[in-house]
């Protein structure tokens, strides 16, 4: 009964259903099909660099690139959203986030056509563009975003990401000069 469910959800989230979205994040039992459906994705961006000829390094190499970016990138699009969601007075929780802009995401599992020769190119642009739309559909269904809110919520998450990433940044930098600083301290640099 469950799978049947998951399925239907599923379908549903891929058609851009915002109803689908928004029964995602109150159904508590679809946390372990998302968390699956993001280990799918990850397994789908490992494939992809496995099987594109244009990837360098050993098999391993790319097997463990693509994991990576895809599982980071899965989790940065649910934080971003919910970032965003919670920036602009969206009531909702972290768990339905991650439920519904998990299945949001299902057209990633398409990413091993981005290696096909002849239409690698076309299908990397239409999985990105169809997994952006299904992200903020779902962002709007599970949030209720209306109006201005709806519409600046890609906005609002982009800008979450990119402070995110230069706070990121500004800490590793910081890192690397207290541990400089500890090292000269000590005679070793």
């Amino acid at each position: 009964r469950r799978v049947r469910e998951w399925a239907s959800l599923l379908l549903r989230s891929v058609l851009l259903d915002a109803s689908a979205y928004a029964e995602l994040a109150r159904t508590q039992v679809m946390n372990g099909p998302a968390l699956v459906l993001g280990v799918l994705i990850a397994g789908a961006f490992g494939l992809r660099d496995v099987i594109d000829p244009i990837m360098a390094g050993s098999w391993l190499e790319r097997v463990g690139g693509g994991v990576l970016q895809g599982a980071v990138g899965w989790g940065l699009l649910i934080l971003s959203g919910y970032a965003a969601a919670r920036l602009l007075r969206s009531p909702g929780s972290l768990a339905g986030a991650m439920r519904a802009l998990s299945f949001a995401q299902a057209p990633l599992l398409l990413a091993p056509l981005e290696a096909a020769p002849s239409v690698g190119a076309a299908a990397a642009v239409i999985v990105m563009l169809w997994t952006l739309v299904a992200w903020w559909v779902a962002l709007r269904g599970v949030f209720a975003l209306r109006g201005i809110a709806a519409a600046a919520a890609p906005l609002v998450a982009a800008a979450v990401l990119a402070a995110g990433l230069l706070l990121m940044q500004a800490m590793v930098g910081g890192v690397g000069l207290t541990l400089s600083h500890i090292l000269q301290r000590m005679g070793v640099m």
